[in-house]
């Protein structure tokens, strides 16, 4: 299911949260502490950034495709005229 948040605020939210958070060690949240946050932000950085890779590779892998389903119907036009 997709998230209806934008990942880069939410990482923005956090790391400001971080930085907050460090000048205040006494703070807490319940169960909830800093190292916590820190972790799960950098987990969703690292999977940002694969997918971002994976895009790319998706990107040049259909720009591919697509010059060859060009050159492709230029054959079958030339094939077809030439019956």
């Amino acid at each position: 299911m997709a998230s209806r948040r934008s990942v880069k605020t939410v990482l923005d939210d956090s790391e400001k949260i971080i930085n907050t958070w460090r000048e205040n060690p006494t703070f807490s949240v319940g169960d909830l502490q800093c190292p916590q946050l820190e972790t799960l932000r950098q987990e969703v950085v690292s999977k940002d950034a694969e997918i971002e890779r994976l895009r790319t590779q998706i990107t040049g892998l259909i720009d591919s495709r697509d010059q060859s389903v060009d050159l492709l119907a230029s054959y079958n036009t030339r094939s077809r005229s030439g019956f």
